[in-house]
């Protein structure tokens, strides 16, 4: 065998540069998903920092997974940020919706913020109209 003779640093050296080359070039692995440090004889336990030879076990197939909802702006197509401000006065309450393209600092949203008024009852909102907003005030 080609490792027969070596010693542990060169043992290490020809894992890094031959052996793991030709495992993630057939293998196409992408991340391991357990490590298990390996003990040389006569050698106290370790932890994965401090072992020197590591054994990893990769997953050959890897799950696909759906990528998660980004919120679109309708008019320019970019991704959008969406911050919600509550301002209360009294017992009305408004929520504020602001929107914002990712990636821009600048930018303003294009539409104006949406403006929803509402009364917290037993720990539900209950959304109010202008008109039932200005009789409660009254």
């Amino acid at each position: 065998s080609q490792t027969d003779g070596l010693t542990k640093k060169e043992l290490i050296r020809w894992w890094e540069t031959e052996a793991l080359t030709d495992v993630l070039d057939s293998w196409k692995v992408v991340r391991p998903i357990h490590r298990l440090p390996m003990l040389w004889p006569g050698e106290q336990e370790t932890d994965e920092e401090t072992a020197y030879l590591q054994l990893n076990w990769y997953r050959l197939v890897q799950t696909a997974r759906r990528p998660g909802k980004i919120v679109v702006h309708q008019e320019t197509g970019l991704q959008l940020n969406s911050m919600t401000q509550i301002v209360e006065k009294g017992d009305i309450s408004q929520e504020i919706l602001y929107e914002k393209v990712v990636g821009d600092k600048n930018s303003t949203p294009k539409v104006s913020p949406r403006l929803c008024s509402y009364v917290e009852v037993q720990d539900t909102r209950v959304p109010l109209s202008e008109r039932e907003k200005t009789e409660m005030k009254a």
